[in-house]
């Protein structure tokens, strides 16, 4: 999945990948700037700092591993035809978990510094948001 392009995208989403399969984030510690912001369309206001956002993802792992409700992690690309009416982000990680009959869909973007590490993770309903190349356009909060 790394290419030119992708500037140490593609390790932060296959380091959140790997924590929303075993509940266990610390691998995506040592890839958060110092700035890192984390946002999502369930929150009013992001977490901001390394320190609150690895606080965050300690916490959801927790959450994850005690109820045993991991989602099917999936990369997506541009070049991912069933992907792109919905997220034109060139590299995202797709999360569904099912509930019953119904799944419920969201997509991690990830945008990183010079270094390579995250300065902004991007968690977000498709339904709630319009994206292009990793960054939230327009997001509806009631």
């Amino acid at each position: 999945m790394e290419d030119k392009d992708s500037k140490g995208i593609t390790s932060v989403l296959e380091a959140l990948k790997r924590g929303y399969e075993t509940g266990d984030f610390s691998i995506l510690f040592p890839y958060l700037s110092d700035d890192c912001a984390f946002d999502t369309s369930w929150r009013r206001f992001p977490i901001v700092g390394k320190d609150a956002v690895s606080k965050y993802f300690f916490a959801k792992g927790n959450s994850i591993a005690m109820t045993k409700a991991f989602p099917e992690c999936q990369y997506v690309s541009e070049t991912d035809e069933t992907e792109s009416k919905t997220c034109k982000a060139k590299y995202a990680l797709r999360l569904t978990k099912t509930l019953g009959k119904s799944a419920n869909t969201a997509y991690a973007h990830v945008t990183v510094d010079n270094n390579g590490l995250a300065n902004r993770i991007l968690l977000v309903d498709p339904l709630c948001f319009e994206c292009e190349n990793a960054t939230m356009k327009s997001v509806k909060r009631e």
